[in-house]
This record gives structure tokens, C-alpha cells and sequence, in this order.
């Protein structure tokens, strides 16, 4: 199975530790090892979206059968999942433009 994570949006943050563990709990909940093999590819642009998602990987690291992958761009988040994903190039571009509209 493959998931795609979008952090680009990521310009800070701060961090509770125990909503953290918390909420990475309920990953292993969502995502459970015994599935079978998943691939997780992080979209994370350097700076504090990149740092939220090495958080997010940490967790993973024993994992046998879940293979995360981190990408600095949006093309290279779609070269690792296998090509251009118009379906997840637009729905990149209505978050960022839905973000926009409320920052306005």
C-alpha cells in the first residue's frame, strides 16, 4: 500500500509531547504492521515542514514492512510514487489555495 503525506504547508509549529505520542499511537492504529508492506512518501519542503516530518518518521524506524520516503519537492514526491498523480497534484493546489483564501 502506498500513502502520500503532504507537509509543505508546515511553517512551524510547536510541540506537545504527549498529544505527539498520542496521535502516533493512533497511526499504528490506522496503519497497522500486519498488513503487509506500506510505503510512505513524506512531501516536506526543507525548513520546518522537513523537521515535522523526520518527527514523523522517527517512529517508523523499526518498522520491518513500512518504507518511508522524504521529498523536498512535489515532483519528486510523484517520481517516488511512480509518475505524475494529476488527482493528487490538484488536490495539493486546492489546499494551497484554500489556505491562501483564509490567510486573506
Amino acid at each position: 500500500m502506498t500513502h502520500f503525506f503532504d507537509f509543505s504547508r508546515v511553517s512551524s509549529y510547536d510541540i506537545d509531547y504527549p498529544k505527539y505520542l498520542a496521535f502516533m499511537a493512533q497511526l499504528a492504529d490506522i496503519y497497522p504492521q500486519n498488513i503487509g508492506e506500506q510505503l510512505f512518501v513524506f512531501y516536506a519542503p526543507e525548513g520546518p515542514a522537513a523537521e515535522m516530518a523526520e518527527m514523523a518518521r522517527r517512529p517508523w524506524e523499526w518498522s520491518k514492512t513500512t518504507i518511508i520516503r522524504t521529498a523536498f519537492t512535489l515532483d519528486n514526491a510523484l517520481h517516488i510514487l511512480g509518475g505524475r498523480r494529476e488527482d493528487l497534484i490538484e488536490l495539493v493546489d486546492s489546499l494551497s489555495e484554500n489556505t491562501a483564501a483564509r490567510s486573506e
